[in-house]
């Protein structure tokens, strides 16, 4: 099964991010201007059923190097907002290594 529309916000909204967050501790992901292909793996319904509790998840971002080998890089997720978690269907999302 395809993944909703939910999932691909959320696959969107990691992309986004990553490219925004300037972290250089994964190596070689930001010395391309190329379009970079990322997984993120977290429990997104958990986390939208309970976004106002602010609890973190364990997730995962997934990416390929330029060997070709998967790269994973553990993260922590959580949704952020006080306000934007009332508002929006698909709040903004932390990422923390």
């Amino acid at each position: 099964m395809p993944p909703s529309r939910s999932g691909y916000r959320a696959l969107l909204l990691a992309a986004l991010l990553a490219a925004a967050s300037g972290d250089t501790s994964a190596e070689g992901v930001f010395d391309h201007n190329e379009e970079l292909a990322v997984v993120l793996e977290f429990p997104l319904r958990t986390l939208l059923r309970n976004r106002r509790d602010r609890e973190e998840y364990p997730g995962r971002l997934l990416y390929r190097g330029d060997d070709g080998e998967l790269v994973t890089v553990p993260l922590e997720i959580r949704a952020r907002g006080y306000n934007l978690v009332e508002v929006c269907a698909f709040p903004p999302l932390r990422l923390s290594p």
